[in-house]
């Protein structure tokens, strides 16, 4: 059964949100019906809904930005260092930030996570 308010692409496949793919996952996990006959009475097509399921079962998602690479990631870095010694961060893109007074590193790092959040 189709749903005549749902999106679809220039190939004419229905395109779900995250959250009507995870109630999906959960509607067949209480049904009892094998995936073939699932599938068949929500209309969808069985490769697509075993990839579903497995993602679910790995609890993980391919995350991708929409340039279609990885997001970037980040890693919290602790260095003891007496004095005042210059930093420099190299983002993508070639953006450069240096920062020569070492009190301002705590301000420059909580920048860079609030960026990140974006």
């Amino acid at each position: 059964m189709k749903d005549n308010t749902s999106r679809q692409d220039k190939r004419g496949r229905t395109l779900r949100t995250t959250e009507e793919r995870r109630v999906l996952v959960e509607e067949f996990k209480g049904s009892g019906l094998g995936v073939a006959e699932f599938c068949r009475r929500r209309d969808l097509r069985m490769g697509t809904f075993y990839h579903w399921v497995q993602r679910e079962k790995q609890g993980r998602r391919k995350a991708v930005t929409k340039t279609g690479k990885p997001p970037v990631r980040f890693a919290e870095v602790q260095v003891a260092m007496s004095g005042g010694a210059p930093i420099e961060v190299e983002l993508p893109g070639g953006v450069r930030i240096g920062v020569r007074d070492a009190r301002l590193w705590p301000v420059v790092g909580g920048w860079i996570r609030e960026v990140v959040g974006c």
